[in-house]
């Protein structure tokens, strides 16, 4: 009945949907997402038009590699730049002590290596 599903793409499917809705939820308040970066990391960046450039860039970004992940569309692509993104973030963030956000970026990087690694063993169980 029901079509079995691998663990790869189970795995594929939560870290796309998870970056995904991350990315909505700063997107749909944006503006508040805009004063968090400013207030948290205006003292190692200085430029604030840069911070609000990003800030508000960066959302879409995300929610888009998400829905590519998720999907699997261009999937090495996708997964590749979502692992350069949070590792930048990660270094960031550690900067700044902020544990739980550490522990998320952590969460979705090691995911993404492990699809990153692994996604031809999902390429290659699929029938032409």
């Amino acid at each position: 009945m029901f079509k079995s599903i691998n663990s790869i793409t189970l795995l594929r499917k939560i870290a796309g949907l998870a970056i995904a809705v991350r990315g909505l939820y700063k997107i749909i308040f944006i503006q508040d997402n805009i004063h968090y970066v400013l207030s948290n990391f205006l003292d190692q960046i200085p430029f604030e038009t840069l911070l609000i450039i990003l800030s508000s860039i960066f959302p879409f970004i995300e929610f888009f590699i998400g829905l590519l992940i998720f999907s699997k569309v261009k999937l090495k692509k996708a997964v590749l730049l979502s692992i350069v993104v949070y590792s930048s973030l990660g270094i960031i963030i550690i900067m700044e002590h902020m544990s739980m956000h550490l522990l998320y970026s952590v969460a979705i990087i090691i995911s993404l290596l492990f699809l990153y690694f692994n996604s031809e063993k999902d390429r290659s169980k699929r029938i032409i």
